[in-house]
């Protein structure tokens, strides 16, 4: 009699148990389907701040202050712009890796050379726009990446105008 209702079962489970798993299998789909979309938005989200922030720091550039080497009142300007683009700072750099002025200390105070930045070598020797990986700013020590943008004189690329992030912001 057992075996006569396990084998009279056996049907109804195995039919249960194809349908549990193509639940499961809808549910995985489903889940990835979203995860897909909210990278997707995510990326695009990143990709109008790039856009929005490389357009500033293009026209900060543009407005002849550093090539005049007016550096006081370009660094005023990059404060304001730092602040309309809630970046961490706006970076001015020459080729060696020096700061010539960070938003995040007053104009005139002294500022470290970037001893290894591969961003700023790509800037210099393709003369294009880049972003940085993820490393520790040497003025206060957090984590930030950046979106160069190269300054050029007389077709050579003499600056490289710098938006930091912080991962957090």
């Amino acid at each position: 009699f057992v075996v006569l209702m396990l084998v009279s079962l056996l049907p109804l489970i195995i039919g249960i148990a194809a349908i549990l798993a193509r639940i499961f299998q809808q549910q995985d789909e489903h889940a990835r389907s979203m995860a897909i979309a909210r990278a997707r938005t995510i990326v695009s989200v990143l990709d109008r701040e790039f856009m929005r922030t490389h357009a500033v720091l293009k026209t900060l550039g543009n407005n002849g202050l550093w090539e005049g080497r007016q550096f006081a009142q370009f660094h005023a300007k990059a404060q304001q712009s730092a602040q309309d683009l809630g970046v961490s700072s706006i970076v001015l750099l020459d080729a060696s890796g020096q700061m010539v002025l960070s938003t995040k200390r007053p104009y005139g105070t002294a500022l470290p050379v970037l001893r290894s930045a591969p961003l700023l070598k790509h800037t210099f020797s393709t003369g294009l726009p880049g972003i940085s990986v993820l490393f520790i700013n040497p003025i206060d020590r957090q984590y930030i990446y950046t979106l160069s943008v190269p300054l050029r004189q007389n077709g050579e690329v003499t600056y490289s105008l710098n938006a930091t992030y912080t991962p957090d912001a």
